[in-house]
């Protein structure tokens, strides 16, 4: 059974208010926390692609060009709960352009900064796994060929924070680097290979929103 994410519709405007990612102490090493700057919780924090994510797993190349990341941001934490949409996905195969399609059932990715600037990412699922789905035609219509599914893990490296503005905003700017999730895999070894370790790369930009006041978004 597929199930889609339910993104949150919103009715009344929001503004922009200050995330921040600031610096702790925790255990000789130095550890960031994830805090609204303006101090207005919840804050919505909401992130979208500035570049095309890019995921290997098995025998392709998935490039996915619409990720939205959301969450909501209830205290000072040291982990931001996103969930996470990932959409207009493809891989390009000998055999032509094949869709790709994401089920996130539930699941939600945990992004933490251990050190400052340095991020960990952490899959959540508290039932149905999160899975991605490989046809052999371009509408996604069918039985996947291939289904590659990822299990509760991390956290697992990959992940490196830095601040930016941008007219005036600012905001926390995520780049995948490189985080190695391991998943399961459905579907004949000669076409998609065997169960082993995916590559994620990929950048966003992470700000947050609160009640209509325009606020900015930094690293500290």
């Amino acid at each position: 059974m597929s199930y889609k994410l339910k993104m949150l519709n919103r009715t009344c405007a929001f503004g922009l208010a200050i995330l921040a990612i600031s610096a702790t102490m925790a255990v000789g090493a130095q550890a960031a926390e994830w805090t609204s700057q303006g101090k207005n919780y919840a804050t919505t924090v909401s992130g979208s692609q500035t570049a095309a994510f890019e995921f290997k797993v098995g025998a392709y190349t998935a490039t996915c060009t619409t990720v939205v990341f959301e969450g909501q941001l209830k205290a000072k934490e040291f982990t931001y709960t996103a969930n996470p949409s990932f959409q207009k996905c493809k891989a390009n195969t000998p055999f032509g352009t094949w869709a790709v399609v994401f089920t996130i059932n539930e699941c939600d990715l945990g992004l933490t900064a251990p050190a400052l600037a340095f991020g960990e990412l952490k899959i959540n699922c508290p039932g149905t796994l999160l899975e991605l789905d490989v046809y052999s035609n371009s509408s996604g219509e069918g039985t996947p060929i291939c289904v590659y599914k990822f299990f509760p893990q991390g956290p697992l490296p990959g992940i490196t924070w830095s601040n930016e503005t941008v007219l005036g905003v600012n905001r926390v700017k995520g780049v995948f680097t490189g985080v190695k999730p391991k998943y399961l895999v459905t579907g004949s070894e000669l076409v998609c290979g065997k169960e082993g370790t995916a590559e994620v790369k990929g950048t966003t930009t992470l700000v947050g929103q609160f009640a209509a006041k325009p606020e900015g978004v930094d690293l500290g």
